[in-house]
């Protein structure tokens, strides 16, 4: 039965949300507290920002800062980790970190736990993985030898900061990346690329972002405002589907497509 014929009652029963492992490295760094976590944070922090935090509040440098970059918004998810080189300094850096101000917002600092159905740091950022990223970067702090901190690893699991949004970017030039809104809340990522697939299932998908939930602003108001994006294999395939699929009644409410904007600005 296809996504739209089902109840959402039913969703749970067919799809189960996939479970969530931390690597090997990961795990062991928790194990160990020398892993934190990092929240609230602006989607635009970099890792050179965490590590300017680090630096104005006295704290030594951490050994790898984790955090991902959707590569359709080149946003990260609000949140980062922090590893360090042995528990006393990641829990001074946890003590001293939490409600510091990062680009005029302050962090939330807190354990690391491990992931799993436990695992809710920040219900307004934090999703059920990351299907359709696929980028957890690893950005490792390490000094040259002269000493002057200049980066040796690269960070984003091997791309420049700006790299991620590179094919997000062609695309949306190009005209073969839709915006959908009005979308229901979803069980994970997997559900959302299987599910944005089955609604454009008579075009040509190349790749689905993942769906991100609405601010606190729009939370309250009527209708529903999930959303994600579409890249298709030509402009006129994002075109027909545009015009096919937009306005129509998905799961008892309109979608709302549009050719994408991108994310310039928004926090």
């Amino acid at each position: 039965m296809r996504w739209a014929e089902r109840p959402r009652s039913q969703d749970v029963m067919v799809h189960r949300p996939q479970a969530q492992k931390d690597e090997p490295d990961a795990e062991k760094a928790i194990a160990e507290g020398r892993r934190i976590y990092l929240g609230n944070l602006l989607y635009q922090t970099t890792p050179e920002d965490i590590e300017g935090l680090l630096a104005t509040n006295g704290l030594a440098p951490c050994e790898k800062i984790h955090i991902s970059i959707d590569p359709f918004t080149g946003r990260n998810p609000g949140y980062c980790f922090l590893e360090f080189g042995d528990r006393e300094a990641a829990e001074t850096a946890m003590t001293t970190l939490e409600g510091k101000t990062l680009l005029d917002r302050p962090v939330k600092s807190r354990p690391c736990q491990p992931k799993g159905g436990r695992r809710r740091y920040d219900a307004g950022h934090e999703g059920s993985g990351d299907h359709g990223s696929g980028r957890w970067g690893d950005w490792r702090g390490a000094r040259n030898a002269d000493g002057q901190g200049s980066r040796t690893s690269e960070p984003y699991g091997g791309d420049r900061p700006h790299q991620p949004r590179r094919e997000a970017d062609v695309a949306a030039k190009e005209g073969r990346q839709l915006y959908v809104g009005g979308l229901p809340r979803m069980l994970d990522q997997a559900m959302n690329d299987e599910e944005i697939r089955d609604i454009f299932k008579d075009f040509e998908v190349e790749n689905v972002s993942k769906r991100i939930s609405p601010d606190e602003r729009k939370r309250t108001l009527p209708g529903r405002h999930n959303f994600c994006f579409v890249n298709f294999s030509t402009p006129e395939q994002a075109k027909m589907a545009l015009e096919t699929v937009n306005g129509t009644t998905y799961r008892g409410d309109q979608l709302k497509v549009s050719l994408a904007r991108g994310f310039e600005g928004k926090s």
